[in-house]
């Protein structure tokens, strides 16, 4: 009795575990793999959220960017979360993505130059967060906002930019 019983509780635990699942595979990132989706030719437009867990504004607008994606998700958007964290940190952004539910595309962002990086992003950008960048390459669209959004403004901006 007490065996089935332990073994019991140990499935489980054991499915409990399974249930949750392996937290989300963050893509390291330098910039030229921004470079890459900002040049390519696909009709697509791609919101670039760039964030880090200890960014308060930051971590307060992503259920805003979650919902985005699930709104948008038959279009064609491609929603990448881009943290700002230490790429040593991997680990912990993954957990804190997985933890929140939320499945945007997440990259880590690795250079060994973040001032270059910043530049290379936008000359514009003072290197605060969060930053949304919004790129359509056929469109040729490339627009930058320095500040938090709410889920009514970032689907107005989408909406404008898929009309153009």
């Amino acid at each position: 009795m007490i065996r089935n019983t332990l073994c019991l509780s140990l499935l489980i635990i054991m499915m409990g575990i399974c249930h949750k699942g392996a937290a989300q595979t963050v893509r390291i990132a330098d910039y030229q793999d921004f470079e890459k989706l900002r040049n390519s030719q696909a009709d697509t437009l791609y919101v670039f959220n760039f964030w880090a867990t200890w960014c308060k504004p930051c971590v307060e607008e992503l259920p805003a960017y979650q919902k985005i994606r699930d709104q948008y998700k038959s279009r064609n958007l491609k929603l990448i979360l881009v943290s700002m964290d230490s790429y040593k940190e991997e680990k912990r952004v993954s957990s804190f993505l997985k933890n929140h539910h939320y499945t945007s595309e997440p990259w880590l962002v690795k250079s060994s130059n973040m001032n270059g990086f910043i530049n290379n992003i936008s000359p514009d950008w003072s290197g605060a967060l969060p930053l949304t960048v919004f790129s359509h390459p056929q469109k040729q669209i490339y627009f930058i906002g320095e500040h938090t959004f709410e889920f009514k403004e970032l689907s107005q901006k989408i909406d404008s930019l898929f009309r153009k």
